[in-house]
């Protein structure tokens, strides 16, 4: 596991990831919870992180040890954000840029867990 992808994205500096990439810094390390940097990413609503990620090959369809990819987390974030069970900073709420990202990619929850400005998205 590449320490210096999940410092990155725990501090979402996503300038810094970016460096990452050109050295063929392996984006697929798991932690020790399962997570890979997109379930991290996902997870604090890093969206730029996230969007690096994904142009350069972060697997997104892998669960975490608690069976959750990272569509999953995202959207939960999401969800307890909307309904006021998530009190986070400000620099936070970028889940719906994050679910975003990860429709354009295909994935999708079942129908009705989608936040209605996702759900709605082309």
């Amino acid at each position: 596991m590449d320490n210096r992808v999940y410092e990155a994205i725990e501090a979402g500096d996503h300038e810094k990831l970016e460096e990452l990439t050109k050295n063929g810094t392996n984006f697929n390390d798991v932690d020790m919870y399962g997570e890979l940097p997109a379930h991290k990413a996902a997870r604090w609503g890093y969206y730029k992180c996230l969007k690096i990620l994904v142009e350069n090959g972060s697997s997104l369809d892998s669960t975490n040890n608690n069976g959750y990819t990272p569509v999953q987390i995202a959207a939960e974030y999401a969800l307890a954000v909307d309904s006021g069970y998530h009190a986070c900073s400000g620099k936070l709420h970028n889940y719906d840029k994050c679910l975003k990202i990860l429709k354009e990619q295909g994935l999708f929850l079942n129908e009705g867990h989608w936040p209605q400005y996702i759900a709605e998205l082309p």
